[in-house]
C-alpha cells in the first residue's frame, strides 16, 4: 500500500575486527539502523534458520524439478535417501544459500561430468564452513570444467565473471568473448564456449 516501506537486512550486529576490539556488551554490538528501527518501535519478522521439514522439502522439490525425463540428452539430476540425509542434516544446510549453492552444482557435475560421483562432492562441499567457503569451491570446479586440465591455468571463468561484473548493463555473448579473448591473447574453443555459457545459465539472467 502507499507510504508503507519495507527494509530487509541481514545484519543485526556490527561487523568489528578479528584484532580483540569486539565490545562485549550485546547491546553495543547491535547495528545501528536495528537498533534505531526498534527504537521507533516498528514491527520485525525475523527469518530463522531453515527447519529439517522445509530442507528436505526443498532438496525433493529440487531434484524432482531437474530430474531426467524421457527424451532428454543431459543426465538429471539423482540424489540417493542417504544422501538426502546426509545434506538435510548438515549445520551449514540450515542456512538457504548454503543448500541452494549445493543443489546447483551436483546438478552442473553430473550434466557437465557424467562420472561425477554425488557422495564424493557432497563430502567435500560440506567442509566447507561459510556460504562464501563454499562458492570458492564451486567457482573453482566450474573454471576446471572449463579449462579441462589445461597448463597453465588461465582462469578463464574468473575473467568472464569480471567482465560482466564491470559491466552496467550486461553484455552480448560477442562482447563476452571478444573481451575475454583480448585479455588472454588466444581465441576459445567453441567447447570451452559452451561449458561457460551452460555455467552461467543459473547464474546470470539473459533478456
Amino acid at each position: 500500500p502507499p507510504g508503507v516501506r519495507f527494509i530487509l537486512s541481514t545484519d543485526e550486529y556490527d561487523k568489528y575486527e578479528a584484532s580483540g576490539s569486539s565490545p562485549s556488551d550485546e547491546a553495543a554490538r547491535l547495528h545501528r539502523t536495528w537498533t534505531e528501527l526498534k527504537r521507533r518501535g516498528c514491527p520485525f519478522l525475523r527469518v530463522e534458520s531453515l527447519t529439517m521439514d522445509v530442507r528436505h522439502s526443498i532438496i525433493e522439490a529440487f531434484t524432482a524439478k531437474y530430474k531426467r525425463k524421457e527424451g532428454d540428452r543431459v543426465p538429471g539430476l539423482e540424489i540417493k535417501e542417504d544422501q538426502i540425509f546426509k545434506l538435510a542434516t548438515a549445520a551449514a544446510a540450515s542456512q538457504p544459500m548454503f543448500l541452494r549453492t549445493i543443489l546447483y552444482v551436483l546438478r552442473l557435475s553430473v550434466e557437465i561430468n557424467k562420472d561425477v560421483a554425488v557422495d564424493a562432492q557432497i563430502d567435500q562441499y560440506l567442509t566447507a564452513e561459510t556460504p562464501g567457503d563454499l562458492i570458492k569451491e564451486v567457482f573453482d570446479l566450474c573454471n576446471s570444467f572449463i579449462e579441462n586440465g589445461e597448463v597453465p591455468a588461465q582462469n578463464i571463468l574468473g575473467r568472464v565473471l569480471s567482465v560482466l561484473y564491470a559491466s552496467r548493463h550486461g553484455l552480448s555473448e560477442m562482447e563476452i568473448w571478444g573481451a575475454v579473448e583480448m585479455a588472454m591473447g588466444s581465441q576459445l574453443e567453441p567447447r570451452t564456449k559452451d561449458t561457460i555459457l551452460r555455467i552461467l545459465d543459473d547464474l546470470t539472467m539473459t533478456v
